[in-house]
């Protein structure tokens, strides 16, 4: 399955990274190989993550749990490809991201 990250996801991706490394460097060195390891897990078997409870679900959006940090990676499986919609922040402005799903197309 393709995965594309949204261009918002990328760029809290790297504000996170960035935090992390101002306190300290081998933690956000932790976070990239995590956030690495994550993606290439969602492309090979995106399925394999819970769902989000999402009011009206306008398609087949999931979470993956950054282990040791606060951190949902938010993605979408619309059609053949997954989208990272978000790199959110587990108890900070919930559902923020919800502007940047799509909507599936018709029987699909």
């Amino acid at each position: 399955m393709r995965l594309t990250l949204h261009e918002e996801a990328e760029q809290e991706v790297q504000q996170q990274v960035e935090w992390y490394a101002r306190r300290n460097p081998a933690v956000a060195s932790r976070l990239e190989v995590q956030f690495i390891e994550l993606i290439e897990r969602i492309a090979r078997d995106p399925f394999a993550f819970p769902l989000m409870e999402v009011p009206n679900n306008p398609g087949d959006v999931r979470r993956a749990r950054v282990m040791g940090f606060p951190l949902l990676i938010i993605y979408q499986i619309l059609a053949d490809q997954a989208i990272v919609v978000a790199v959110s922040h587990t108890s900070r402005r919930p559902g923020y991201w919800l502007s940047r799903l799509r909507r599936p197309f018709p029987g699909g």
